[in-house]
């Protein structure tokens, strides 16, 4: 509870730190993917971004932003708890879950799978959910190891990154991951890979959703929502023209670089989806997730209430 107080405090205090000449309206977004999907407005916005989920949680308890981007497990497990009023307005990113392996190990299909160790991350978050249902649906029994994270997994693939060739201090096979962290591998460590793309086998799941504080000004958070949806439509249409137009606006894309955005960005899946035009897709997600973690959401689906 003192680490949850501590989190909102730190959220306010973000709050108070703004831009006058900006939007009026606050937004909250975890970094990679959903920071990329509305890089290029974070100097007509106020945008903060995160690392971690703790923080997104906070925000909503504590209602700071207008606008809060999170993965739509966790909205929606809050809301469901009757810790947060915000609504569901939109999907942002579906499915971004590979299993990748270096060009010398066999990575064609998931029966390259069997039998083998899978280094994931994050227990039941939804990239597991993902890779589990993919191994289940089609039969294929591995052993699936855990990190916390994706950055915890990447010094084990790159065991030696002096030379990332290296497999004499044991990598693992087999490591699920995302973009922008493939393009990564393979730009900046020169690394060849095998990229399995688990969306084909378990379908695209909505991963990170718009939440929108219903307190605030609807035809102001309604204006915003229309500026990132072209945002979306840019960054799909054009990833070279929008990778140039982010790369100085945050030191987050200036560590990524231009070339690892550019190239990162079609393997992203990022898109902007209406909820209650998706209702089917996001119930479908939902339950995905009470058939694989019960727990989460406690069996329970959202009613039309959740929906913006």
């Amino acid at each position: 509870m003192k680490k949850i107080i501590c989190l909102i405090i730190f959220v306010l205090a973000l709050v108070g730190c703004t831009n006058n000449e900006k939007s009026e309206i606050k937004i909250l977004v975890p970094n990679g993917t959903p920071f990329i999907a509305v890089g290029d407005l974070v100097d007509q916005i106020e945008i903060e971004s995160v690392a971690g989920p703790d923080l997104l949680i906070a925000g909503m308890i504590s209602k700071s932003h207008d606008i809060i981007i999170a993965p739509l497990n966790v909205g929606t497990k809050i809301y469901l708890n009757n810790s947060s009023i915000y609504k569901l307005a939109s999907i942002i990113t579906l499915g971004n879950t590979y299993v990748v392996s270096r060009k010398t190990t066999p990575l064609d299909t998931l029966t390259d799978l069997l039998g083998k160790e899978i280094m994931a991350y994050g227990r039941n978050a939804t990239p597991d959910l993902i890779l589990r249902k993919s191994l289940n649906d089609y039969e294929v029994e591995a052993e699936i190891t855990y990190k916390n994270g994706i950055d915890e997994i990447i010094p084990f693939f790159v065991c030696n990154p002096n030379d990332p060739t290296d497999t004499s201090c044991n990598p693992p096979q087999y490591i699920v991951c995302a973009e922008p962290f493939i393009t990564k591998l393979e730009l900046e460590y020169n690394m060849e890979l095998n990229v399995l793309d688990l969306q084909e086998f378990a379908g695209d799941f909505p991963q990170a959703a718009i939440f929108i504080n219903p307190e605030s000004d609807s035809n102001q958070v309604m204006r915003v929502l229309d500026q990132i949806k072209s945002n979306i439509e840019f960054l799909n249409n054009n990833p070279q023209e929008y990778t140039k137009s982010i790369i100085k606006k945050h030191q987050y894309f200036k560590n990524l670089g231009d070339t690892i955005l550019e190239k990162s960005i079609p393997r992203s899946n990022i898109d902007y989806l209406d909820a209650r035009e998706n209702i089917n897709l996001i119930n479908d997600f939902f339950e995905m997730l009470n058939e694989y973690n019960p727990n989460l959401l406690g069996g329970q689906i959202p009613d039309q209430e959740f929906y913006n």
